[in-house]
């Protein structure tokens, strides 16, 4: 499974039907579960499920089955901070 990407577009749609979201300055991933077991893929495909033991040892382990598209981030005094996820 490939994350989605965000693409830039000439017209930012609106309306009830639409949700957006802010641009999340962290990494893009996949993490996957099955049978309880946890791991992380990044948007290339590689692994990175040792940096993020907050992650795969949490709660989701109790999921047979689920996968979640999303960035990881870290916050510094509440905002996105780049450098320290990727110091991970």
């Amino acid at each position: 499974m490939r994350p989605m990407l965000a693409t830039p577009t000439p017209h930012v749609p609106s309306g009830p039907a639409w949700r957006h979201e802010v641009k999340w300055d962290g990494i893009r991933a996949i993490v996957t579960v099955r049978g309880g077991e946890v791991t992380i893929a990044t948007r290339s495909g590689a692994d990175c499920s040792a940096r993020f033991p907050e992650i795969t040892g949490s709660h989701l382990r109790d999921f047979d089955d689920l996968v979640l598209d999303g960035e990881i981030v870290a916050l510094t005094n509440g905002r996105p901070d780049f450098r320290a996820v990727m110091h991970r």
